[in-house]
């Protein structure tokens, strides 16, 4: 075949409508890639902001006098922390940044005052409860492992819910946090901390039915991982102090549930406001440290 000039520029503007193509292809694949992530941030900004909230019953007492916002978060970040948040003790071990903290307590006092106004403060459905406060969660941005719901066979006549708790989580964990849950149990037996008890107690339970969770948290990359163990009573007797509650094997029953769940900060940082804007003060009515 004999090339000719027409033949070149035939070939050269087929090579470019080529080119347009691939680039266009691109770009409108990128565009779409976009145009995906804006709708899901949309998605997840609306979500919170259409949240319906019930505030828990009982309000903790204000936090203790510190030395300062910078001495505090130093502090915060050097030792081991634990928090009590509407039905949720959260300890995070040594490390984990100030931001990071806020960053889970917020996620899990919302998602808890979310599945309050659904079923009641738990004091219905417990079961149904937990189930919402788990699709709180996911939807925030958590991505939380699959887990059963577990019946407690007790092996001795009377049984202390403390015990019971701390085999669960060691059980389902491991050895590594049982120092900072043990130290945050003890501190709340103390005189010191009984206010916060006693709101705890009011939040947690309805007599003869209660649900409280314990869950840790540690800093991974821009990550944060929480071990959550949830415990779920019902018992034909009045329920007392639900965390050192001692109960009849035969007329109690105990379930729970054991998940990790981790959080991207990263992602969780372009809805971080539209959470504390959600919440507004009941961050400092419904959160509260515990000295340990």
């Amino acid at each position: 075949m004999k090339i000719t000039s027409h033949n070149l520029l035939n070939g050269k503007e087929l090579g470019f409508k080529f080119f347009k193509k691939n680039i266009k292809s691109q770009i409108d694949f990128r565009t779409f890639i976009t145009s995906s992530n804006t709708s899901d941030f949309m998605d997840t900004k609306r979500f919170i902001q259409s949240l319906e909230l019930q505030d828990p019953i009982a309000a903790y007492p204000a936090p203790r006098v510190t030395r300062g916002k910078f001495n505090k978060a130093m502090d915060l970040a050097n030792s081991e922390q634990s928090f009590v948040a509407d039905k949720t003790i959260v300890s995070f071990v040594a490390g984990v940044s100030p931001q990071y903290q806020k960053d889970v307590l917020n996620c899990t006092l919302l998602a808890q005052m979310a599945a309050n106004k659904k079923y009641k403060n738990g004091s219905g459905d417990t079961l149904k409860w937990y189930q919402e406060y788990i699709d709180v969660l996911s939807k925030l941005g958590w991505v939380v492992e699959s887990a059963d719901v577990n019946t407690y066979e007790a092996k001795g006549s009377i049984v202390k819910v403390e015990n019971v708790v701390i085999d669960i989580l060691v059980s389902a964990f491991g050895n590594s946090y049982l120092n900072i849950i043990t130290k945050t149990l003890n501190a709340l037996k103390t005189s010191k901390e009984s206010k916060k008890l006693i709101a705890f107690e009011t939040n947690t339970n309805d007599v003869q039915k209660g649900c409280f969770q314990l869950a840790t948290a540690v800093e991974e990359n821009s990550s944060i991982m929480m071990e959550v163990g949830t415990f779920l009573l019902s018992s034909s007797n009045k329920i007392k102090q639900i965390l050192f509650f001692e109960f009849e094997r035969d007329k109690t029953k105990l379930e729970y549930i054991n998940r990790r769940a981790t959080l991207n900060v990263d992602i969780f940082s372009k809805y971080r406001n539209d959470v504390a804007a959600k919440l507004d003060d009941k961050v400092g009515k419904y959160i509260s440290e515990i000295d340990i």
